[in-house]
């Protein structure tokens, strides 16, 4: 809905991570770009523009209207846990969305709206959670992802070239990023697709520029790592190593249900 291009960081199912903790992120990081919200079955399109952190416009359209500036804010705060549609996120200069704001003038937000109320409150749980995290600390009690519990099943079997074109055929991309992440912060999306019961789950992504895929049979509860280095493939435990151990870049991942 608006004019500047930059760089996308991320593209994320709604049914992944929700608008609002998208937008929740890209708040706390001081994001200068945009945010963009779709679903073409019900024909809405939303734009969020930010510098620094701070909403300054948006532009969208929901069911034929036409929204801008406070009353475009009032329609994102209906999306905000909705589960259908796509996210994406947008890096720009903040002389862009000068440029943005100059051409689309009744996009510009200067005064806090519903949505700036939403976050705030947000906020104030965020801090909530963070105490009792604290406490949770103070007592000892681990905070382990759930994950971690699970006896795992890893296959020193590399990745069957033909299996993996088989599934990807029938699979469709539920998450996509750009910005670097930790396996536990990709271990937390994994486990929220699971909720959606999938067949197999793929993950492409780059460890110090090595291409390293990840397939996940959940019916069977096997786990298969192939790291390419050098020409070669470094399979099962010793690539999961890497997974563990370092900087995730540029990840991707698919279900097939």
């Amino acid at each position: 809905m608006f004019l500047s291009r930059g760089n996308v960081v991320e593209v994320v199912n709604a049914d992944v991570k929700t608008l609002r903790n998208v937008l929740k992120e890209c708040i706390s990081k001081g994001l200068t770009g945009r945010i963009s919200y779709r679903d073409t079955g019900k024909g809405v399109y939303i734009s969020i523009e930010s510098v620094n952190g701070k909403i300054v416009a948006c532009r969208g359209v929901a069911m034929g209207t036409l929204y801008e500036g406070v009353k475009c804010c009032d329609i994102v705060v209906e999306y905000l846990d909705t589960l259908e549609g796509v996210i994406e996120v947008v890096e720009l200069t903040a002389n862009a969305i000068s440029k943005d704001i100059e051409f689309f003038p009744f996009s510009k937000i200067d005064i806090d709206t519903k949505l700036h109320q939403q976050l705030l409150s947000l906020k104030h749980l965020e801090a909530m959670e963070r105490r009792v995290e604290k406490g949770v600390e103070r007592h000892g009690i681990s905070e382990e992802p759930a994950v971690q519990q699970i006896n795992i099943q890893i296959s020193n079997e590399c990745i069957d070239p033909m299996h993996l074109y088989n599934i990807l055929k029938h699979s469709q991309l539920a998450f996509q990023s750009n910005t670097s992440m930790l396996y536990k912060d990709v271990e937390r999306i994994i486990n929220e697709l699971k909720d959606r019961k999938p067949r197999y789950i793929y993950i492409s992504t780059y460890v110090k520029d090595l291409l390293l895929r990840i397939l996940l049979d959940t019916a069977n509860n096997i786990q298969f790592y192939e790291l390419e280095k050098e020409n070669r493939s470094i399979c099962g435990e010793e690539a999961y190593k890497y997974y563990l151990q370092e900087t995730l870049s540029n990840t991707r991942i698919w279900i097939s249900i």
